[in-house]
C-alpha cells in the first residue's frame, strides 16, 4: 500500500536512509512525520525492535509490535544485509540517491563495512550523516558499550532525579534516547540548512550522553558557575537547595482527593486563595517583609504542610480550574487515561487515527507538539510490514528485475 505524499510538507523531497536502532529511531519519525522520504533499512526477516512489546491486543508477532508501530509512522521499508558484498553494492546505489543517513552503530562500524561517511560522501558531497551514539564519535569513552540507563546517569541526571533521602532513579521511559534523538534531528535539520546555502553535507556527532548533560537545565550551570553540587530535590525544583529534607515549599505536588496536583506555593494570590477557603493562619505571610527575596524560601517552607493539608480537601479539577481562574500556576498530575481524554488536546487535533488494514483496525496516534500551517505536519501512512517496499525501491526506484530480486532474496541479502 502506498502512502498518501500529496500536499506540502516541512521536509518534502528530503530521502533519508534509516538504518537505527532504539537509540536513534526517534530521530528519523521525526523527519519522516515531518515529510522526509524516510527509508527503514531493516536486517532480513526483520528489525530487532519488532519482537519488544507490548503488542496490540497482547498477541506477540512482528507486525504487532506497539514500539514498532508508534516509531516508524510515514516510513517505507526495505530488508536488507549490507555487510554483505552485494548488500554494500546496493546500500551503495541507495546512498548516491540520499540527503541524509541516520546510523547508530558503534563507532567505526560503518568504516569497516566501507560505508563510512568519507567514502559516501564522495560520490555524494552533498550527504548528511547523523551518527547518535552513546558518548559520540572520538574521545576515551567513544567504544564503551552503553544503554539509556548509561547515558542518563554519566550525563547526570540520574543524580538529581528522586527524593533526598533515597538513591538516585531513572526518569521513565528512554529517556537518554529520546533527547538524544531530538538533537539527532536538530543536528540534521541545521546540516540540511547549511547545505542549501553551501551544496556541501557533513557528518553530524551526537553523543547521548551530552544530549541529556545539555537538559540538566540549571544542574551543570550551577557547579560551572558556583562550585555547587545540586542533590535531589523530590517534586520540588532543584534551584531552591535548602538544607532540609523533603518535599520544599515552592511548586510542588500535593495529594488530592482523587490523584495529585502541583501547586505554586509561594505566589501571594495562592495565600489569599487559602485565606478565602477558610485557612486564616496563613494571613501573616502576606506581609510585606516575607515578600523579601532572603524570606521566601523560608515562607515556602513554613507553608508547605499548611498547603499540603489544604490541598487533600479538594479534588484534582477543582485545584487545577479555581487556580488557573486566579491566575495562579496550577495543574493535575495527569495519568495516561486522563491525558488521551483531555478535551484541550482534543480540541488542537492532538491526537491522530491511523487506519491498519493488516489489523483490521484503527490506531490512535500522539500527533505533533507543533503547528505547521504552510507545511503540515500530518501522518501519511502507517509504520511499514517488514520488507512491504522491497519491489516498490529495488524495482522501480533502483532498476533490478524480479529474478534479481529473487535470487538477492534466495541468497538472504534482502
Amino acid at each position: 500500500m502506498k502512502g498518501d505524499d500529496s500536499g506540502n510538507t516541512a521536509l518534502g523531497g528530503i530521502k533519508v536512509l534509516d538504518l537505527a536502532d532504539e537509540k536513534g529511531v526517534y530521530c528519523t519519525k521525526l523527519l519522516a512525520d515531518m515529510g522526509a522520504d524516510v527509508i527503514r533499512i531493516e536486517p532480513p526477516g526483520g528489525d530487532p525492535m519488532r519482537r519488544m512489546g507490548p503488542f496490540v491486543d497482547d498477541r506477540p508477532a512482528p507486525e504487532r509490535s506497539i514500539p514498532f508501530l508508534h516509531y516508524n509512522t510515514n516510513k517505507r521499508g526495505i530488508t536488507l544485509d549490507y555487510s554483505t558484498d552485494e548488500g554494500r553494492e546496493i546500500f551503495l546505489s541507495l546512498a548516491q540517491k540520499a540527503d541524509v543517513i541516520v546510523e547508530t552503530s558503534q563507532p567505526g562500524t560503518m568504516d569497516e563495512l566501507g560505508l563510512g561517511y568519507n567514502l559516501l560522501s564522495e560520490g555524494n558531497p552533498g550527504l548528511i550523516m547523523t551518527s547518535i551514539t552513546s558518548f559520540g564519535q572520538t574521545g576515551p569513552h567513544s567504544h564503551y558499550k552503553s544503554s539509556d540507563i548509561v547515558a542518563y546517569g554519566m550525563g547526570g541526571y540520574m543524580y538529581v532525579t528522586g527524593f533526598r533521602e533515597d538513591p538516585p532513579v531513572r526518569g521513565y521511559g528512554n529517556q537518554a534516547y529520546h533527547v538524544g534523538s531530538i538533537y539527532g534531528t536538530i543536528g540534521t535539520l541545521s546540516a540540511l540548512f547549511n547545505k542549501n546555502i553551501t551544496g556541501q553535507g557533513q557528518h553530524v556527532d551526537v553523543s547521548l550522553q551530552e544530549a541529556v548533560l545539555s537538559v540538566t537545565e540549571h544542574v551543570s550551570i550551577y557547579y560551572v558557575y558556583e562550585n555547587h553540587v545540586s542533590r535531589r530535590q523530590g517534586t520540588a525544583h532543584g534551584t531552591w537547595q535548602l538544607d532540609v529534607k523533603g518535599p520544599l515549599g515552592i511548586g510542588d505536588v500535593f495529594e488530592c482527593k482523587d490523584g495529585h496536583a502541583c501547586v505554586f506555593t509561594l505566589k501571594e494570590e495562592t495565600i489569599q486563595w487559602l485565606i478565602d477557603d477558610g485557612i486564616k493562619e496563613v494571613e501573616p505571610y502576606l506581609a510585606p517583609e516575607w515578600a523579601e527575596p532572603d524570606r521566601l524560601e523560608e515562607r515556602g517552607r513554613i507553608m508547605n504542610p499548611m498547603v499540603r493539608e489544604w490541598v487533600k480537601r479538594h479534588t484534582m479539577d477543582h485545584i487545577f480550574t479555581e487556580g488557573q481562574r486566579r491566575r495562579i500556576t496550577t495543574c493535575p498530575v495527569n495519568a495516561p487515561d486522563k491525558t488521551f481524554h483531555d478535551p484541550h488536546l482534543r480540541e488542537r487535533g492532538f491526537f491522530v487515527e491511523v487506519e491498519h488494514p493488516e489489523l483490521d483496525r484503527t490506531l490512535t496516534y500522539p500527533g505533533a507538539p507543533y503547528k505547521l500551517p504552510e507545511s503540515p505536519w500530518r501522518i501519511r501512512r502507517k509504520a511499514p510490514l517488514t520488507g512491504e517496499h522491497n519491489s516498490e525501491i529495488y524495482i522501480e526506484e533502483l532498476g533490478l528485475d524480479e529474478g534479481r530480486l529473487g535470487e538477492l532474496n534466495n541468497k538472504g541479502v534482502i
